[in-house]
């Protein structure tokens, strides 16, 4: 993991704010990533009012924003992952948006996706959930408009720890972890945030 590099480019875009040279447009990249297993039943409603909330209307991130910042003409991309338990069949639930990029700038069709992807969760055998997968699925996009936005931001929306994760206090709970050694994919916290990191 190069935290070095990471640190190296943050503290030089700060800088740069910092000296005064704003740029006159800015991308940002937000993935939604969000579990669609059997306990969020209760809670895909409250999923739904959040992102109405962080994507639309004067309390949006981009009003603030547009107010903290009114020179900068601000641009959100957002992106939408649905995920189930390792062991679900069908884990994951992505859609393509205007061709092979999983981000859109319309937010009434991200929202429009985001109700119809949380309408029947389903699954997820043990407490913990594949959070990691997630993740690293989402890292991954790769098409031409992938990521391409220069901050990027990837937002879980869930109710359980990750597999590997679960609170000391819960490990003695039947079904708790079904994979709390090691992850099926070889998948681990270091290789999710290499991917982040890329």
């Amino acid at each position: 993991v190069d935290l070095t590099g990471a640190t190296k480019r943050f503290n030089d875009m700060y800088k740069s704010f910092k000296k005064g040279q704003m740029p006159s447009s800015i991308d940002l990249d937000i993935a939604l990533l969000v579990d669609l297993t059997g306990s969020m039943a209760p809670y895909a409603p409250s999923v739904v009012k959040t992102a109405n909330t962080m994507l639309m209307g004067s309390g949006s991130i981009s009003e603030k924003l547009k107010s903290s910042f009114p020179k900068i003409d601000f641009t959100l991309r957002i992106g939408i992952l649905g995920y189930r338990d390792i062991d679900d069949g069908q884990q994951f639930n992505e859609t393509t948006f205007g061709g092979a990029s999983h981000f859109t700038t319309d937010v009434n069709i991200a929202i429009h996706h985001l109700k119809s992807v949380t309408q029947s969760p389903s699954g997820g055998g043990d407490l913990a959930e594949d959070h990691l997968g997630a993740i690293d699925r989402a890292s991954k996009w790769s098409a031409d408009d992938d990521w391409a936005s220069p901050i990027k931001f990837m937002l879980l929306l869930t109710d359980s720890p990750t597999h590997g994760m679960v609170p000391e206090g819960s490990k003695g709970v039947a079904n708790v972890d079904n994979y709390a050694v090691r992850h099926p994919s070889g998948i681990t916290e270091n290789s999710v945030i290499e991917s982040l990191l890329k």
